[in-house]
């Protein structure tokens, strides 16, 4: 962190560096757009088609650290295929002035049968989808959330639940309302709740509870129907009778040690005070930061994958219950089953920079090791709130090394509408993203901090708010650092836990 740097445009891992018998100023453009100028342009990024695939050739003392900004994201899905890369195509024939009247209403004819076939098939393909998506192993017809797989990869019925509100609210998503709605607490027993959590990727529930509510129509347990998930077990009704909804929580998370007094801006951590905190160790070398959210997952950012091999779990190592590079000896060591990243993620505009790391063996909790709260779907960091930024990045723009200590500092969230002032970042920060830093500059993540927490305190429980994703520069007047914003994206982040909770 540069007195916190910005995590993201330096974010490149720490394994690219340039060689020292090279003049990067002049054969690759910096890792952030050059200070001149009163804004960047829209959407400003290190991406594709700025960059080479790597920042800089890669030697064998190079290091390797993601940038803030991504040099290159995923791995994108086989190319379209078009008319310009299909083997010999011919090219259509046009209509001839004598056919042309024929020609055209046939055409007309042609393309309007293709746009009925196709909107049918779609409607009937994703039929009361609460998130719009759809697999190709799916039946014909399709109704989400109902409790009947009808996908061979169970993808209808992945993404149905999910929490609301300062009291965690159960809400799943009600195939006949179509609409998202509360469970009634009558008939709700401990052994659902552990079912629904598990079901979601968590190993049980840590506190369920009936929470006061009159919702206009809610979803009622059905204790004859035989469960295979919650929705399963879930019938419509219009009222609960006991005028109490379900509220839920699947772990015990965002506490952590007490520590006395408040360190601002860029200095060591006190161990065991950000227990989710997490290194990631690509191929033996820190290159992104991360957070703990249970015992089996790891929250980062998408870019961290920065080449096709850096998606073999083999290839990392997760260090936790830390705080110096130097003394991993006394770390949590954790190896990763599985790596599954945004597949919308974006390197040309950094939109839906998130990825999910599965550990091979769980966590065990300690004082050190902990994991963050994910907020609910709903909940809101206002802009101005105080929350904080940790991790092993750069302590300055420019840099040649990563910080051997974790390092601290307080951030405030700075609202999209500000944010997107022509004169920060001119319209580029997205709904899923959200601004943390200071305008007057001197604070921020940088690079190495890539995939690290944004936290932030409420009512003495820490919730993960974002993950560190990109910026220009690091701590530069008018360009805070932007993070993947959490509450956009958990509903993601609990299909993949639950499709992946075996």
């Amino acid at each position: 962190m540069t007195s916190f740097p910005n995590v993201y445009e330096n974010y490149l891992p720490e394994h690219v560096q340039p060689p020292s018998n090279r003049n990067t100023q002049e054969e690759y453009p910096p890792p952030y757009p050059s200070a001149g100028g009163d804004y960047p342009p829209p959407y400003s990024s290190v991406g594709a088609g700025q960059y080479p695939p790597y920042p800089y050739p890669s030697t064998a003392s190079a290091q390797y650290q993601p940038y803030y900004i991504p040099a290159q994201g995923p791995t994108h899905p086989p190319t379209q295929i078009t008319q310009r890369n299909v083997p010999h195509q011919k090219p259509a024939r046009s209509c001839s002035p004598q056919r042309k009247t024929y020609c055209c209403v046939i055409s007309l004819f042609l393309t309007l049968s293709a746009l009925g076939i196709g909107a049918y098939v779609i409607l009937r393909f994703v039929k009361d989808s609460p998130t719009g998506s759809s697999s190709s192993h799916c039946q014909a017809v399709v109704t989400r959330c109902n409790g009947i797989s009808e996908c061979a990869d169970n993808s209808d019925e992945l993404g149905c639940v999910r929490f609301s509100g300062t009291s965690s609210q159960l809400e799943v998503y009600g195939w006949q309302d179509k609409r998202w709605l509360p469970v009634c607490y009558t008939a709700w027993s401990p052994s659902l709740a552990d079912k629904t959590c598990k079901q979601l990727g968590y190993r049980s529930s840590y506190q369920t509870q009936g929470t006061t509510g009159q919702p206009s129509s809610s979803l009622v347990v059905n204790t004859t129907k035989q469960i295979t998930n919650i929705q399963s077990v879930l019938s419509n009704s219009l009222q609960c009778t006991t005028k109490e909804t379900v509220s839920l929580k699947c772990i015990d998370c965002g506490k952590r040690i007490k520590t006395s007094g408040r360190i601002v801006g860029g200095v060591p951590a006190l161990l065991g005070k950000w227990p989710w905190q997490v290194s990631l160790h690509y191929k033996s070398r820190h290159v992104c930061g991360g957070t703990i959210i249970s015992e089996d997952w790891v929250v980062t950012a998408g870019h961290c994958f920065f080449e096709d091999e850096a998606f073999d779990p083999s290839k990392w190592k997760v260090y936790s219950g830390f705080i110096s590079q130097r003394q991993l000896s006394g770390a949590t060591l954790r190896y990763v089953s599985k790596i599954t990243s945004h597949r919308s993620y974006s390197s040309d505009t950094n939109d839906y920079d998130i990825a999910l790391m599965k550990l091979q063996k769980p966590l065990e909790f300690t004082a050190q090791v902990r994991p963050a709260c994910l907020p609910t779907y709903n909940q809101e960091f206002p802009h101005g709130m105080a929350c904080w930024i940790t991790g092993f990045g750069r302590t300055k723009e420019g840099a040649t090394s990563t910080s051997d200590i974790l390092l601290e500092a307080t951030v405030n969230i700075i609202g999209s509408g500000t944010c997107n002032r022509r004169r920060i970042y001119n319209g580029a920060v997205t709904q899923r993203m959200i601004c943390a830093g200071k305008l007057s500059g001197g604070v921020d993540s940088c690079q190495g901090d890539s995939g690290g927490p944004l936290v932030c305190e409420v009512s003495g429980t820490w919730y993960l708010a974002g993950v560190t994703s990109w910026g220009h520069g690091c701590a530069r007047i008018n360009r805070p650092g932007v993070y993947a914003q959490v509450t956009q994206l958990s509903n993601w982040m609990f299909s993949q836990m639950e499709a992946n909770s075996n």
